[in-house]
C-alpha cells in the first residue's frame, strides 16, 4: 500500500466539529481507534474517508452491531445510519478497519480492551508477511507464503489474523480475543469472517442476545409508560385522595380545615347518633369522602361497591399493546369518583405485582411469575380478587367508633367443563397464582402501608363498613348525611389497556471439553398479559340485589402467554438466528378479575356474611411491650425507601397495640430473611450464577453462558485472617473491582471481589459502611485421604492467556495447565518467563485466570495415571535460563500429553526444521515465515439453513 488513506472515526461521543484519526498497524493490515462509552452506556460513530462526509462509511441499518449488518460505502448516502457500541460505562473498545491492498475498506469491528489502552500490535517481523491462514497453510505445505493478493479473502471466505513468537512459531488468532486458536474453531457462517474460540463464539451470541432482549424490554418499557400517561394509571395521592374537608364543612365541624388533625365518627350509644370529631389515633379516623360515597351505594343500591375489567370486544386479535379492557363499575355512576378510582387503581396494581411487573413491596415475596418454574410450566388459567374477611366495628376509649377490617387476596384456579372456565373443586396449593394471594394476604397489613393505592382501598372498606353499620344499627341520622356525596366528577377514561410481562430465556452451552454443545440457541419467551377474554357471558347484576351462585362471569384477566420462540431480525450467527422463529405459546397464566360467588368484580366488598347491626366488644389489649425495637425504629423500617411510595411524614400511624404488633412480627420475618440472606452470601455454598429464592429474581441471570468446565474446579473454603490482616483487607478494598455487585429491594448491597487469588465478600446496607463479611479460597474436599501424588488424575485441561505481568517479565501470552483428580485435589502447573516450573495444589487464583484465558484442550481421562507420574514432566523442564513463549508453550503440551499417555519422551526444546537450522546459520537475520512451525486450527463453519425455531449450524 503505497499512500495509506486516512480515516477518521465520527461518534456521539466527540463535538462532531471534526473527527479521530485512526493510526495504521501494518502488522494487522488494519485501522484502529480507541473509544470509551460514555455514562449512557451506548456510543454511536460512522468513519470518514479523509474526514469529508461525502465519503461516509457506514452499515447497512441503523444503530446495527457489526455482526449484524455489511459494510457500505465510502458514499453521500449514510447520514444518520451508524454502528452502535453499547457496554457499561467507562468500557473501553478498540475500533478495527480493515483495507485490502489498494486501501479500500473491507471489513469492520471491535474489542474491548481491559486496560483501557489498545491490544498490542504483533511483531511485523514474521507477521506483516503472510496474508491470512490460507497463508498458513502454504508455509505447512510449501514452506513459502503465498502473497497478499494469492491468499486475499474472496478466494478463502476468512480473513485471520496470526502471529509468530519469537522461536518462529506463528499461531492463527481469535479475533475476539487475541490469544491462540484451538484445534477446532468457530465463525458463523460463510459469509462471516471471523474466526473464533467457542467462549468467544458463546460470548458473541449471548451478546446478540442480551441486546436484541434489552432493546425488546426498552420499548416495552417505553410503551407501558405512555400507555400509564394516556390512561392515568399509577396512584397520584395530590390528585387521587380525596379531601374530608368539604364533607366536614357540610356537617358543620369546626377546624374542618386544619390538615393535621385527624376525625372520626363519635358515637352516643343511648341517642343512637353520631358526630364527626377530631380524633387522636389514626385507627379511629375515616375519610369523609368515602364514607359519603359509600352511604349513597349503600342507600341507593342496597349493596356495597365492586369493580372489574371486562375484555373490549373487537380486541381478541390485536397486538398485545393495542388490547383494551373496559372498566365496569356497579354501580355505574362510580366512575369518575375518587372511591371509583381507588378500586380501579388498587385492582390495577394487584395485576402488575402479581405478574412481576414491579419490585414486591415485602422482602422474599415473590410474584406469580417468579413462581413459574419448569415443573408447572404448562397452561393453566386462574382468577383473583380483593375480599374483606373479616369486618366489624368497635367502640374505643373516647365513644370513637372503630372500624375494624381484614382483607384478602383470594385465587382460583379455573378449568374448562363444557366449554367455559368454572372454578376447580379443589384448587392446587402449589398453583403459581395460588400461592401469590396467600403470601399477599399473609402481608396485606404492611403491604397496605407501604402502598398508596393498596392503603386507600383498605381506607375506602373502611368507610365501606361503617356505612353498612350506621344503617343496620339504624343510627339515626340527619338528612343532611345523605346529600354529602356530591364531589364534582373528574374525567375517566372507560378503558384501561392490557397489562403484560415478558421474560426471555436462553442459554449458551459449552461441554467439559470447552466446545458448543448445541447448534442453534433459540430464546424463549414467558409471559404474563392482562385482560383476555375466558370466553364467558356477562352477568348483569340488578339493583340491590347480589348475583345467584353459578359459573364466575366473563371477565378480563392476565393471560400469562408461556414459552414460545422469539421472534427477531438481523441476527447472522446461526446459533442465536430468530429468523422465521413462530411465537407458539407451551404455556399461559390468566389472573381474572372476577369476584366472590360469581361477582364480576377485582374489588369485592361483599358483607353480607358479618354482622354489622351492633358494635363487637373490644379486644383486651395487652401491656405495649415493643421489645428492642422502638416505635420509630418500626415506623422506619415499614417505610424503608424502595419498598414503600409512602413516607413517615405523610403516612397516618396507626398505634394500636394489636396492629402494631402484627406489623412487627411482618418486620421480623424481613429481618430474618435478611440474615438468612447474608449468611447464605457469606457461606462457601453461595453461587454467583444461582443465588437462589433468597435473593431478588432479577439476580439470576436469564441469558447466560453455562460452562461444564468453569464450574468445576471451585471448591471453596474460609480464610481466618487477623484483625490487623482485616483492616490492611479494608483500607486496600478501593483499589479493586467487584466482580459480583448486585442491590436487594431494600437498597443492602452486596459484592464479591477478587484480592491476590481469594474471594473477598462485603456486605453494605442503606447509610452504612461497607464491611468484609469473609474471605474465601479455594480448597479440597472434605474426607480426603489420600496424599496429593496418589490421587488419580480424572481430567485434564489446556488453558492459554494474555500474560500477567505480575508473573511474568513480558506482555505475551502464557499456557498453564489444570489437573483434576478423583478425589477432589486440583493442581495447576506451568512454565514461568524466567524458566521455573509451578506446581500449585488447590490454586486459590484459579478463577481469577479462568475468567480470561480460554481452552485449547480438555479431555477426561480413563487412566489410572497419578499425579506422581505426571510431575516427572515438571522435574524433566526444571530449569533456570529464560523461557520464551514457544517453551512455556511446550511445557503446558508436554504436560497434556503425558496426562493423555502420548509422552514417552519429553522434548521439551524448539523444532529444529530446516528452516530453523538455516536461520541458525545466518546469525542475527530475522527468521522469515517459511522457517517457523505453523500451528492451524481445524475451521468449524456454521452455515445458516431454514430450521422452525432457528438456523442450524452444520460444520464444512
Amino acid at each position: 500500500m503505497s499512500t495509506p488513506r486516512k480515516y477518521f472515526v465520527r461518534g456521539s461521543w466527540d463535538n462532531v466539529s471534526e473527527g479521530g484519526e485512526m493510526s495504521w498497524d501494518a502488522s494487522r493490515r488494519c485501522y484502529y481507534y480507541a473509544v470509551k462509552i460514555g455514562p449512557s452506556g451506548s456510543e454511536s460513530f460512522q468513519i470518514l474517508v479523509d474526514d469529508v462526509w461525502h465519503q461516509c462509511i457506514y452499515p447497512e441499518s441503523e444503530d446495527s452491531h457489526y455482526l449484524d449488518s455489511s459494510l457500505c460505502g465510502p458514499d453521500s448516502l449514510g447520514r444518520g445510519v451508524c454502528w452502535r457500541l453499547e457496554d457499561c460505562s467507562s468500557s473501553t473498545f478498540e475500533i478495527r478497519l480493515r483495507v485490502d491492498a489498494q486501501g479500500n475498506p473491507t471489513d469492520l469491528d471491535w474489542i474491548k480492551t481491559e486496560d483501557g489502552q489498545a491490544r498490542p500490535t504483533l511483531s511485523t517481523t514474521a507477521s506483516s508477511q503472510l496474508g491470512d491462514v490460507a497463508a498458513l497453510d502454504e508455509v505447512n505445505s510449501q514452506g513459502t507464503p503465498k502473497s497478499s493478493e494469492q491468499s486475499s479473502r474472496s478466494d478463502f471466505g476468512i480473513s485471520k489474523e496470526y502471529d509468530c513468537d519469537s522461536d518462529g512459531e506463528c499461531h492463527a488468532l481469535c479475533r475476539q480475543c487475541g490469544l491462540p486458536l484451538p484445534e477446532q474453531a468457530y465463525r458463523g457462517s460463510k459469509d462471516d469472517h471471523r474466526l473464533l474460540h467457542a467462549e468467544c463464539m458463546a460470548m458473541t451470541m449471548l451478546d446478540q442476545l442480551t441486546r436484541q432482549d434489552e432493546e425488546r424490554k426498552r420499548a416495552d418499557r417505553h410503551c407501558k409508560s405512555e400507555k400509564r400517561k394516556e390512561y392515568g394509571i399509577g396512584w397520584d395521592a395530590e390528585k387521587m385522595v380525596p379531601s374530608s374537608t368539604p364533607i366536614l364543612k357540610k356537617l358543620g365541624v369546626e377546624a374542618a380545615e386544619d390538615a393535621s388533625k385527624h376525625f372520626g365518627l363519635s358515637f352516643d350509644e343511648q341517642a343512637s347518633t353520631v358526630q364527626a370529631v377530631p380524633v387522636e389515633s389514626a385507627a379511629e379516623a375515616v375519610n369523609f369522602a368515602y364514607l359519603a360515597q359509600a352511604l349513597r351505594v349503600r342507600v341507593r343500591e342496597g349493596r356495597e361497591p365492586m369493580f372489574s375489567l371486562d375484555p373490549l370486544e373487537g380486541c381478541e386479535n390485536m397486538k398485545r399493546e393495542a388490547r383494551l379492557q373496559k372498566k365496569r363499575f356497579e354501580p355505574s355512576w362510580l366512575a369518575g369518583t375518587s372511591l371509583g378510582e381507588v378500586l380501579f387503581q388498587a385492582d390495577y396494581l394487584l395485576k402488575e405485582l402479581s405478574m412481576g411487573e414491579y419490585e414486591q413491596p415485602v422482602l422474599g415475596m415473590r410474584s406469580a411469575h417468579d413462581r413459574i418454574t419448569e415443573d408447572n410450566d404448562v397452561e393453566w388459567n386462574a382468577r383473583e380478587w380483593f375480599a374483606v374477611k373479616e369486618a366489624r366495628v368497635e367502640l374505643s376509649d373516647s365513644k370513637t367508633l372503630l372500624p375494624v377490617v381484614k382483607m384478602a387476596v383470594e385465587a382460583r384456579e379455573q378449568v374448562r367443563i363444557n366449554g367455559g372456565l368454572e372454578d376447580a373443586p379443589i384448587t392446587r396449593p402449589d398453583h403459581p397464582l395460588v400461592q401469590y394471594a396467600e403470601e399477599f394476604t399473609a402481608n396485606f397489613d404492611l403491604i397496605a402501608e407501604r402502598k398508596s393505592a393498596i392503603f386507600h382501598l383498605r381506607e375506602a372498606a373502611k368507610a365501606t363498613v361503617l356505612a353498612k353499620f350506621l344503617l343496620d344499627s339504624k343510627v339515626k341520622l340527619e338528612a343532611k348525611w345523605f346529600e354529602l356525596s356530591d364531589e364534582e366528577l373528574r374525567p375517566c377514561c372507560p378503558t384501561a389497556p392490557q397489562t403484560w410481562n415478558e421474560r426471555c430465556f436462553s442459554t449458551v452451552s459449552l461441554d467439559a471439553n470447552g466446545r458448543l454443545e448445541q447448534e442453534e440457541v433459540t430464546p424463549k419467551i414467558r409471559g404474563v398479559y392482562g385482560g383476555v377474554d375466558l370466553g364467558l357471558p356477562v352477568m348483569p347484576i340488578a339493583p340491590g340485589a347480589r348475583p345467584p351462585p353459578g359459573p364466575p362471569p366473563r371477565a378480563a384477566g392476565v393471560r400469562a402467554s408461556g414459552v414460545r420462540a422469539l421472534r427477531h431480525k438481523g441476527v447472522r450467527l446461526p446459533a442465536a438466528r430468530f429468523e422465521g422463529a413462530p411465537m407458539a405459546p407451551v404455556q399461559a397464566m390468566r389472573l381474572a378479575g372476577l369476584g366472590f360467588e360469581g361477582a364480576p368484580q377485582g374489588v369485592d366488598f361483599n358483607l353480607d356474611q358479618f354482622n354489622l347491626s351492633e358494635l363487637s366488644g373490644k379486644e383486651q389489649q395487652e401491656a405495649f411491650d415493643m421489645g428492642s425495637i422502638s416505635l420509630s425504629e418500626l415506623s422506619k423500617r415499614v417505610f424503608q425507601a424502595g419498598l414503600s411510595d409512602r413516607t413517615i411524614k405523610t403516612a397516618p400511624w396507626h398505634t394500636e397495640y394489636a396492629y402494631v404488633q402484627t406489623l412487627q412480627g411482618l418486620i421480623n420475618k424481613e429481618e430474618s430473611l435478611k440474615d438468612l440472606r447474608e449468611d447464605l452470601f457469606l457461606s462457601p455454598s453461595f453461587n454467583p450464577d444461582e443465588p437462589g429464592e433468597l435473593f431478588p429474581t432479577n439476580w439470576t441471570a436469564t441469558l447466560k453462558i453455562s460452562h461444564a468446565q468453569r464450574g468445576r474446579a471451585e471448591c471453596l473454603r474460609r480464610v481466618e485472617l487477623e484483625a490487623p490482616q482485616l483492616v490492611e483487607l479494608q483500607s486496600n478494598l478501593h483499589s479493586h473491582e467487584p466482580w459480583f455487585d448486585e442491590v436487594a429491594q431494600d437498597g443492602t448491597r452486596f459484592k464479591i471481589y477478587t484480592v491476590d487469588g481469594n474471594q473477598v465478600r462485603t456486605v453494605q446496607e442503606v447509610g452504612e459502611e461497607e464491611f468484609i463479611g469473609c474471605v474465601l479460597c479455594s480448597g479440597p474436599s472434605n474426607g480426603q485421604v489420600k496424599t496429593e501424588d496418589d490421587c488419580t488424575v480424572k481430567r485434564v485441561t489446556l488453558f492459554v492467556e494474555h500474560a500477567d505481568s505480575t508473573r511474568q517479565s513480558d506482555t505475551s501470552r502464557q499456557y498453564f495447565v489444570l489437573l483434576e483428580t478423583q478425589e477432589g485435589t486440583t493442581v495447576l502447573t506451568d512454565k514461568l518467563a524466567n524458566g521455573l516450573t509451578t506446581w500449585t495444589s488447590n490454586p486459590t487464583e484459579f478463577q481469577r485466570r479462568a475468567t480470561r484465558a480460554k481452552v485449547l484442550r480438555s479431555e477426561e481421562l480413563t487412566s489410572k495415571l497419578t499425579l506422581k507420574d505426571i510431575r516427572k514432566v515438571k522435574v524433566a523442564a526444571s530449569a533456570s535460563a529464560p523461557a520464551s513463549q514457544s517453551r512455556r508453550r511446550r511445557y503446558a503440551e508436554a504436560v497434556l500429553r503425558k496426562a493423555l499417555g502420548q509422552a514417552d519422551n519429553l522434548n521439551l526444546k524448539a523444532p529444529a526444521s530446516a528452516g530453523a537450522v538455516a536461520a541458525a546459520g545466518q546469525g542475527s537475520r530475522p527468521r522469515s515465515v517459511a522457517s517457523a512451525a505453523v500451528s492451524k486450527p481445524l475451521i468449524k463453519t456454521y452455515v445458516p439453513a431454514p430450521r422452525l425455531g432457528g438456523a442450524a449450524a452444520r460444520p464444512h
